[in-house]
């Protein structure tokens, strides 16, 4: 696990990589503009979190290499985008950072996590390169990170949909 101070690279540019085309999804995302967590209906960072307070990222990293080579010979006759597939391992990298994320609110009570950064406008690519050095994998080939950011969160009944 990764925890450290940082300093948020924001831009509503973040939005729009949602937009973008990956395979079977021509037009990005399916969920853009369906959810109140998803953009462009989800608010920046900045109205979720004071910034004004220290923030913190938090990050788990996946082995995706051996993931992959697990998945070759559990399925010798797969593809290799069949077993990048984040369907077959995001599941557990979220649930490892999820108890990071329980483990962080313990020794560090009162901060508040946002599970999907990007949505809410951090470049995470930036940010992580600027904080802790790590240039982030596009694809991911050999290691695949799980990332949110904690914070102390700002007093809104307007964003307590977003986060239910």
């Amino acid at each position: 696990m990764i925890f450290k101070p940082c300093s948020l690279i924001v831009t509503e540019e973040t939005h729009d990589w949602c937009r973008l085309p990956y395979p079977d999804h021509p037009k990005g995302c399916p969920m853009y503009g369906t959810r109140d967590s998803c953009p462009p209906k989800a608010p920046m960072i900045g109205e979720i979190l004071d910034l004004g307070q220290p923030t913190y990222v938090i990050a788990v990293e996946f082995n995706l290499k051996n993931h992959v080579a697990q998945m070759k010979r559990l399925h010798p006759d797969w593809t290799d985008a069949q077993s990048r597939n984040p369907r077959y391992w995001q599941s557990t990298a979220r649930k490892e950072l999820k108890k990071e994320i329980e483990w962080v609110s313990i020794e560090i009570p009162n901060l508040f996590a946002v599970m999907r950064p990007e949505a809410h406008g951090v470049d995470l690519a930036k940010t992580i390169e600027k904080s802790l050095g790590i240039v982030l994998e596009f694809p991911p080939k050999n290691k695949a990170y799980q990332i949110a950011v904690m914070g102390t969160r700002k007093v809104s009944n307007k964003l307590s949909r977003c986060f239910e």
